[in-house]
């Protein structure tokens, strides 16, 4: 988990922007993760710790299109 990783759903996006997502099992490189503007966290509950990176993608884009929709 990244410290300064903002909630999915409160991030206020640039655009254009890109979503970059990482290996289930890895994550990103570090060398990745510090060329990023801003990094987000979906919040689960439960003793799970991680998403499937497909259904993480799947949430992120649904987020940043409201906020595309909204801007």
């Amino acid at each position: 988990t990244i410290e300064w990783a903002q909630d999915v759903t409160a991030c206020s996006y640039d655009f254009p922007a890109a979503l970059i997502v990482g290996n289930e099992r890895f994550g990103l490189d570090p060398e990745i993760v510090e060329m990023v503007d801003a990094a987000v966290i979906i919040q689960a509950r439960g003793t799970k710790n991680s998403l499937n990176v497909v259904s993480a993608l799947a949430i992120a884009a649904h987020a940043v299109r409201r906020r595309y929709d909204n801007k």
